[in-house]
């Protein structure tokens, strides 16, 4: 089987979009779909074709068992070896071919056509393209890769055209799920054009597209939360040329062997601390200096303030999983934050000044109750009776370790199969946190049969290529607004939705609480933080 070690992870994934979602067949499905890549000689001699597929392959190889690498000419072949064994290092069972013939779908990154030689083409066939800032997609003609070292542009288009990929595939069990005729946005304002199809690649109304500086400042900068979002973000970080300043990553998990799923940029065997590890990665800019935070977002502001002697946090990128995370990195009262997330059918990112527009928070103000952690985990467990949920709540306040009494208490609650209780036993003493995060949460026992074994919880756990574009376009704000890029302000909020064609009106509006609710109506917060930064 050509699966990946962590399927159970992507088939939780799959499974809150897919309608008539069933394991086998999911698993069935991507075995016998078989993803071609294809491209010509700019996928080696231009920057951003590079990115394109460099980013293409990490997205489709975490999902798809088959994968046919099909070099258009003699220079593109050079790379082939290069790009299996990135492949491979991601999943060690992927099958790898290229012969296209048995492809369900065809990408082709390039300005070589498909078909143009007379044969017909009985598979969808998806061009991903860039110039500089613009990310580009057709189902129809062929796009190219620009010649700059700009590879924001490139890395959307690839993360479009795994969405396109993966609507080709589940057409049927998704809605209003076409793929993308011929449109192109630019980063800048996020605004989708339509391309007119002339086969020459001319746009109806040709997207905002500056030049990259060739010197980007940041300043001090503090990247929080190095999961998916925050590998993405780092992933197009260190290759942007230029920029210079200092970035913090703060993160104080560890990887644990479902994270590979969605984390680009990462093996199969991943292991260790996840901003040590980001940090280690090579980095293009020499005047970047990395500093990896193995520590939670608290620990991380006390000591930053301690060794600083003060509380300014110039530049914040939250790439974190709750809003209880986003709203108290906003009460430390960064000057600039970025935000970006991920929901089952949407990613977004969101520009954040404390003074003049929503705050953080502004975004996340409750709106009835929540219910507590302990709850949330014995649902999940399908634990009722009032006695054993205080069991449950003992071991999440305690991080007691499960013994062998526990898991089998767990295993009956959750009616498990055998199969599923040999599972169970890898987490033998484990806390309980451990045991939902990873066990429930992140699929491990996620039953292959109709979903009853395993009740899984409502838990967002968004596709690969859905966390690469939240995490590349967090990492464009920083560069974009560093560099001020914008001649016009953008709306404070964009959402794109990757399981439909991309169209229509991606920027809106975020209005700040209209009963003066959140911290940034607050005179004495307001008051804090013009005299933190010094403003009038």
């Amino acid at each position: 089987m050509a699966l990946a070690p962590f399927f159970a992870k992507a088939a939780k994934s799959a499974s809150q979009v897919l309608s008539g979602f069933d394991a086998r067949a999911f698993a069935s499905s991507l075995e016998n779909a078989p993803v071609a890549v294809a491209w010509d000689a700019q996928g080696v001699s231009s920057s951003e074709a590079r990115a394109t597929l460099d980013l293409l392959v990490d997205l489709c190889s975490r999902l798809y068992p088959v994968i046919r690498f099909v070099p258009l000419d003699a220079a593109a072949a050079s790379i082939v070896g290069d790009l299996t064994t990135q492949a491979r290092a991601i999943n060690p069972r992927l099958d790898v071919g290229d012969d296209p013939s048995d492809a369900a779908v065809l990408v082709v990154v390039g300005q070589t056509p498909i078909g143009a030689d007379g044969r017909k083409v009985d598979r969808a066939v998806i061009y991903a393209g860039s110039d500089g800032w613009i990310a580009s997609i057709s189902n129809k003609t062929p796009i190219g890769s620009g010649k700059s070292v700009n590879i924001f542009g490139a890395c959307v288009a690839a993360c479009l055209a795994a969405a396109n990929v993966f609507r080709a595939v589940f057409h049927a069990q998704l809605s209003n799920a076409d793929l993308d005729t011929d449109v192109s946005m630019s980063v800048i304002d996020m605004v989708p054009r339509m391309r007119l199809d002339t086969g020459g690649g001319v746009d109806l109304v040709r997207p905002i597209n500056p030049d990259l500086p060739d010197s980007i400042d940041i300043g001090e900068a503090h990247l929080v939360g190095i999961g998916a979002i925050g590998h993405a973000t780092v992933w197009a970080l260190r290759r942007t040329r230029g920029v210079h300043g200092t970035l913090h990553l703060v993160d104080g998990e560890e990887y644990d062997d479902t994270n590979p799923q969605r984390y680009v940029g990462t093996t199969h065997d991943q292991r260790g601390a996840k901003a040590t590890s980001a940090s280690d990665a090579p980095w293009v800019s020499d005047g970047l200096t990395i500093v990896p935070h193995d520590v939670t977002w608290a620990q991380h502001v006390s000591a930053f303030a301690s060794r600083q002697g003060n509380w300014r946090l110039e530049r914040v990128a939250l790439a974190v999983d709750t809003a209880a995370d986003r709203v108290r990195v906003q009460a430390a009262l960064p000057r600039v934050i970025h935000n970006a997330w991920t929901r089952p059918e949407n990613i977004g990112v969101a520009r954040h000044n404390f003074l003049e527009g929503p705050c953080v928070c502004c975004f996340y103000m409750p709106n009835g109750p929540k219910p507590n952690y302990d709850d949330i985990v014995a649902d999940a467990l399908r634990i009722k009776d009032p006695i054993e949920r205080k069991k449950v709540r003992f071991y999440i306040d305690t991080g007691a370790p499960l013994d062998a009494d526990a898991l089998s208490w767990i295993g009956d609650r959750m009616a498990l199969d055998d199969a599923h209780r040999n599972e169970l036993q890898a987490f033998l003493g484990k806390s309980l946190q451990a045991l939902y995060t990873r066990g429930i949460c992140g699929g491990v026992l996620l039953t292959l049969g109709d979903g009853e074994a395993g009740h899984q919880p409502e838990m967002e756990v968004p596709a690969a290529f859905q966390s690469a574009l939240a995490g590349i376009l967090l990492a464009a704000e920083i560069v974009v607004d560093a560099a001020s890029l914008r001649s016009q302000p953008i709306a404070p909020r964009t959402e794109i939705n990757l399981l439909r064609p991309l169209r229509g009106t991606l920027n809106a509006p975020q209005l700040r609480p209209p009963d003066g609710s959140c911290l940034c109506q607050d005179s004495d917060y307001q008051a804090a933080y013009r005299a933190k930064y010094g403003l009038e």
